[in-house]
């Protein structure tokens, strides 16, 4: 295993680390394309995972994107 600053019980994964900042991202508009970078590359991981999706769609909703948003969902 590889040395840590992190103690091994409270590690978390790199898809989570990924899917916590692309949440904090989100939430400010001038962040636009780093979060849709990071959603897509989290898709890629887990295509199959509904509450990834709804978070991707409400994204897309607060920030006015309501196509996009629809697409995801339906």
């Amino acid at each position: 295993a590889k040395p840590s600053l992190v103690d091994s019980e409270t590690q978390i994964s790199d898809f989570e680390a990924r899917y916590e900042l692309a949440k904090i991202l989100s939430r400010k508009k001038k962040h636009w394309k780093e979060t849709v970078r990071h959603y897509i590359l989290l898709q890629k991981e887990r295509p199959n995972d509904p509450k990834l999706w709804f978070d991707i769609s409400r994204f897309y909703m607060t920030h006015q994107k309501f196509s996009e948003a629809y697409e995801i969902l339906y």
